[in-house]
């Protein structure tokens, strides 16, 4: 029995060594499995943090590194979620893009009777002139609703065909699960998204310097109009507030936005930056905690938590570029050919790599057929695809073409 024992347990480690050393997945569907699997896309399954639950007081969350496009941590990231004031990052997103920052903007009584009265607001009076840029920061720094609802109307006509201009907007960012419905993130059950979706959203919003101005703005002073004196604006958001709240301030965060809504649900989005690496961070349900007498918050929900997740991203990893655009990898022969072809990548591949680790550590797997060229080959002809893997987790792919006829 004892050599039974000895046998089983020794063959077992000799089907172990081989399943190690085989290609994590066939050669003839690498390209397919690289975009599944793969952690070099807001798309991506799997993710270099893997998928333990780091939070345990939220319902869905998600970590991306913008400039390399790499997924880094995702925790029920299709999770629907409602947005609540996470919505004003379309609605400036837009109109940063269609508005003109100078111009003067009369408020209409009729757009401010569509706003709750209860709703978060900088009161805006009827036929008080601001600029868009004073609405944009009203918007953005106070989250007043009256703001985005006025911008809406003016940028767009009515605040209906606002929302339209969303939805199709989300949906050009390949956002699936995003339904809007009004522009202030004012709840509604057919208000959704998920964090997937708005990591897309605030990732592209984030390539608009414009844009990245507001989401960024702490204070503002809204000069005095022909209604009102001058208003002072602070944000309430305590990551980048430095005068409230001190404890939740972090400095790596250069844009942030909180919501809230009408049934308690939290969540937060927040973009940081240390060194080379540009990290996005959308929670979701997220709970605050409070003393037992529910008269003190103990921990206001979604500050460490974001800071906590920011830490697990940045902390031992860095990005960078594996291959470049053009970049010769193989030297392939051809059949019935006069000569060789060098084979190019059809473009650069960026990613996250812990900061001990390199191109050396870098498997490549190639797809089947690649190398068995055979004549005719021409100029910019795709013969087959590459995939770059870091232990089981495919850090990016792209085709390869012949250089040359």
């Amino acid at each position: 029995m004892m050599r039974k024992a000895v046998f089983c347990r020794l063959l077992a480690c000799l089907l172990l060594c081989v399943l190690l050393i085989q290609p994590v997945c066939a050669t003839e569907n690498t390209e397919d499995l690289a975009v599944i699997q793969g952690c070099h896309s807001a798309d991506a399954r799997w993710s270099i943090l893997g998928d333990e639950q780091l939070i345990k007081n939220c319902k869905s969350a998600m970590v991306y590194e913008i400039s390399s496009d790499t997924m880094m941590y995702a925790w029920n990231p299709d999770e629907p979620m409602y947005p609540a004031s996470l919505v004003k990052i379309m609605t400036a997103l837009i109109a940063v893009e269609r508005g003109y920052l100078e111009n003067a903007v009369t408020v209409q009584q009729s757009v401010l009777d569509t706003v709750d009265s209860n709703a978060v607001s900088v009161e805006l009076k009827a036929d008080e002139v601001l600029t868009v840029e004073d609405l944009l920061y009203c918007m953005m720094v106070y989250s007043a609703n009256d703001a985005a609802a006025v911008l809406a109307d003016y940028i767009c006509g009515s605040q209906d065909n606002f929302v339209a201009e969303m939805n199709r907007y989300a949906q050009n960012l390949g956002c699936t699960a995003t339904n809007f419905v009004n522009v202030h993130g004012l709840h509604h059950s057919d208000q959704v998204t998920t964090a997937r979706d708005m990591a897309k959203i605030i990732a592209h919003a984030s390539k608009n310097e414009l844009f990245n101005q507001f989401f960024g703005a702490t204070e503002y002073i809204v000069p005095a109009t022909n209604k009102t004196d001058d208003r002072k604006l602070s944000t309430g958001n305590y990551l980048m507030n430095k005068n409230e709240g001190q404890i939740y301030n972090d400095d790596r965060v250069v844009g942030s936005r909180t919501g809230t809504t009408t049934l308690g649900d939290k969540c937060i989005a927040s973009v940081a930056h240390s060194g080379d690496m540009k990290l996005l961070c959308v929670i979701s349900g997220i709970d605050s905690e409070y003393s037992e007498d529910w008269y003190k918050g103990k921990s206001y929900g979604g500050f460490p938590e974001t800071s906590y997740l920011l830490d697990c991203g940045f902390d031992g990893y860095r990005p960078v570029q594996l291959m470049y655009q053009d970049q010769a990898l193989e030297q392939c022969k051809v059949q019935g050919g006069t000569n060789d072809v060098a084979l190019g990548v059809s473009g650069d591949i960026h990613t996250v790599l812990p900061t001990d680790k390199g191109l050396g550590d870098i498997r490549f797997q190639y797809s089947d057929g690649y190398n068995q060229l055979e004549a005719p080959v021409k100029k910019d002809q795709v013969v087959g695809s590459v995939s770059l893997w870091n232990g089981n987790i495919c850090v990016g792919s792209a085709d390869l073409y012949a250089m040359s006829d």
